[in-house]
């Protein structure tokens, strides 16, 4: 193992990308305000500034008992540990949202949904869980959709579900939604938005395909849901 890998130590554009992820999602850890060597509101690093896995799970336990929370009150510590490829990675309690953060700060995304059944080893059925879609946003905030019919079927080296078969389920408006609410905090709505209408992805705020329509006109779109720079740029106030 690397001494990175070691330490759990996250390099700043990956511990970025994470924090801005668990903040969408209501993580523990992420909840702490101005503890993390982040200058607000761009989230740039301060000076001599590090972040290591034990650091972030000691600052985040040592609020809790300074204001004395109870047990239940404690939410996930910190963004985890560090692969042998230097990422981190997170998994929804449901298992419908999937994420994985390397050091430069991409992030790859799949969204899943319950499969085919079958018996595990105690005779309990369970579902396979296969991808119905999946994301991948680039350290410059470019972002890539891709649908069981594209015809790339790359899914970020983030699960080892399958995608869904000819015939099998689909995404639906609240995959969507789930979707859209990791890239957002990614890259900022309106580029989220332009990406998945791109992708033909559906979600549920309708209005939200009169903001996609606008962002394209900003920020340019390609074929695969992937949205330029500058667009994704725009919005993220980068």
């Amino acid at each position: 193992m690397t001494g990175q890998n070691q330490n759990h130590e996250y390099s700043f554009p990956q511990f970025r990308s994470a924090l801005r992820l668990a903040r969408a999602f209501g993580h523990g850890w992420a909840e702490v305000p101005d503890s993390f060597g982040l200058s607000a509101p761009t989230d740039h690093p301060i000076s001599g500034a590090r972040w290591t896995m034990v650091l972030v799970e000691e600052l985040y336990r040592a609020i809790g008992r300074r204001d004395r929370w109870e047990s239940w009150q404690y939410g996930l510590p910190s963004p985890g540990p560090l692969d042998h490829g230097g990422c981190t990675h997170h998994v929804s309690t449901t298992g419908r949202l999937e994420w994985r953060v390397a050091p430069d700060g991409a992030v790859g995304v799949v969204v899943c949904r319950p499969g085919d059944p079958y018996l595990n080893e105690h005779g309990v059925e369970r579902h396979r869980s296969v991808v119905v879609l999946s994301a991948s946003v680039d350290p410059d905030g470019g972002v890539e959709i891709r649908t069981p019919d594209t015809r790339d079927h790359r899914i970020p080296d983030v699960h080892a579900a399958t995608w869904s078969p000819v015939g099998g389920p689909r995404a639906e408006a609240r995959h969507g939604d789930a979707l859209r609410e990791a890239l957002a905090a990614l890259v900022g709505d309106v580029p989220a938005c332009a990406a998945l209408r791109a992708a033909g992805v559906c979600w549920s705020d309708g209005a939200s395909l009169v903001e996609a329509g606008e962002a394209g006109e900003a920020g340019e779109v390609g074929e695969a849901g992937e949205v330029g720079e500058a667009g994704a740029a725009s919005a993220s106030g980068a």
